[in-house]
């Protein structure tokens, strides 16, 4: 290494030139002085805003995607969970506010037309992101068969496509249904059905099911919601954990599965499929399972949320309840303290099918069970995470 040369000193001209510059701005009016100081401040400070830009934009923003919750007030922390229905003569004032409010975190649609649907997915969108809030779920039952909101596709029943046992093709009825239902502003589909028939069911679920066989179920419910993904549409697996024994439409009545845990393991078998594939949503049912938990309702039971489809299924995704307007619910507690009851057993949203009003009654019981410390701020924001996490994906 050579030698360092030595520090040269100022010259005597060099040393005026110092001292009269220094002089100069002694010399500055006060104000012009500060001015230039404040001046100086704010090239700082956006010279520190810039980097922080360049390195955000590198390693990634956690509010970008819903990863830091400490700002959000828990009011839309619980307006998150709520999916509200849509009635089919579209959004009216009321609905709009409360969307721009932050209170509804999802809507489940039942349109006249796809036309009507595409100008009601529009404006709630745009009520949305003028509250500044996350982009809505808009959600429909699009099953196909007996169950299907729209004229358009799946062409074949889940019945249909059980029959053929062919894979390529539920997975193409599914695209055809995602890309249809994307291209109207629609971003989830409350299907498929993962439910595994059996003799003595009730009728009105037997026709929705592609099955009898859980594991001809499985390939086919995992092959129908990777194709709704691909079209660019979240599926949803239903009904959690599983319906297949029941005898009682949910709807209509109270449902108790008597079955034992031997008997319906093997009805688990889709939903571990469709887990294992990706699917970003299981919908919890509301019948109640004996060998689980016998005295609530899966979508009220931590058991069965936490236990048998967290832990043990490894289910890291949303979580979302039937209609908690449902008579299985409705006879044994009111809609809105079962919705608190989902919430604190470790389900994420919680569904409102039938009336407006539910999900309105149920926002301010929740926010309310909130402030009294019967819901924690970390379970909200756990559940605000893994909802904003599917928007993200499905880029609603």
């Amino acid at each position: 290494t050579p030698p360092r040369a030595p520090t040269r000193e100022p010259t005597t001209a060099e040393h005026r030139a110092i001292a009269a510059r220094r002089k100069r701005h002694r010399d500055l009016p006060a104000k012009v002085r500060r001015r230039q100081a404040i001046a100086l401040g704010v090239i700082v400070l956006l010279v520190a805003f810039g980097l922080y830009k360049v390195i955000s934009g590198i390693f990634g923003s956690d509010d970008k995607k819903g990863g830091s919750t400490q700002q959000v007030p828990v009011e839309k922390l619980i307006g998150q969970t709520v999916v509200a229905k849509l009635p089919s003569s579209g959004p009216d004032e009321a609905l709009l506010k409360r969307v721009s409010e932050g209170q509804i975190g999802g809507v489940l649609v039942n349109p006249k037309s796809a036309k009507a649907l595409t100008t009601d997915t529009a404006k709630l969108q745009a009520a949305a992101k003028a509250g500044g809030n996350p982009p809505l779920m808009i959600a429909i039952d699009q099953e196909g068969g007996p169950v299907k909101r729209l004229p358009g596709p799946p062409k074949q029943s889940p019945a249909q496509i059980g029959e053929s046992g062919d894979e390529d093709r539920a997975s193409s009825e599914g695209k055809d249904t995602g890309t249809y239902l994307a291209g109207l502003g629609v971003n989830v589909d409350f299907a498929p059905v993962a439910d595994v028939a059996h003799p003595g069911a009730a009728k009105t679920l037997s026709t929705r099911t592609f099955g009898s066989d859980p594991a001809e179920v499985a390939k086919l419910v995992t092959a129908f919601a990777g194709g709704l993904r691909d079209g660019g549409t979240a599926a949803t697996v239903k009904h959690f954990p599983g319906l297949g024994f029941a005898k009682n439409n949910t709807d209509v009545g109270i449902a108790k599965i008597a079955q034992t845990r031997d008997e319906l393991e093997p009805d688990l078998e889709p939903f571990k499929s469709a887990i294992e594939g990706g699917v970003g949503l299981v919908m919890t049912s509301t019948a109640t399972y004996g060998a689980f938990d016998a005295k609530n309702p899966a979508a009220l039971s931590p058991t069965i949320i936490n236990t048998e489809l967290r832990d043990n299924l490894g289910f890291d995704g949303v979580v979302i309840s039937d209609d908690l307007e449902g008579a299985a619910v409705t006879k044994q507690l009111p809609s809105d303290q079962a919705a608190l009851a989902s919430l604190a057993a470790g389900g994420d949203m919680v569904v409102f099918a039938k009336t407006t009003g539910a999900s309105a009654n149920a926002y301010k019981s929740l926010v309310k069970a909130a402030t009294k410390g019967q819901l924690t701020r970390e379970s909200l924001e756990a559940s605000y995470k893994r909802i904003l996490d599917l928007k993200d994906g499905f880029g609603a």
